[in-house]
């Protein structure tokens, strides 16, 4: 599960100069690529939201707590450099 928004966010902010974000790499096309590479969106629903706000509180950003309730309801692999994530009992691949 990639989280695009995320991602892009932490682009935009290293494009305007914020050094205090994690340091991302993607081409300008990022939209394309995905469009073109079969990438699949997985959208917010309520049910997410409400398993969101219903987690213990080991994490308070919402985007990690968002992509948690995704894995859990979608039956995903959660994939990350954060290694905060395995006291929600994720299916994770953390990335070194």
């Amino acid at each position: 599960m990639l989280a695009t928004w995320l991602a892009s966010l932490r682009l935009a902010h290293d494009h305007h100069g914020v050094q205090d974000i994690a340091r991302l790499e993607a081409p300008d096309d990022l939209l394309e690529v995905l469009t073109t590479s079969d990438f699949k969106t997985l959208e917010i629903t309520a049910s997410h939201a409400v398993l969101a706000g219903g987690l213990a509180p080991h994490l308070s950003d919402p985007f990690d707590r968002k992509m948690i309730a995704q894995e859990h309801s979608e039956n995903l692999t959660l994939v990350s450099l954060d290694e905060r994530f395995p006291p929600y009992d994720v299916e994770l691949l953390l990335l070194s």
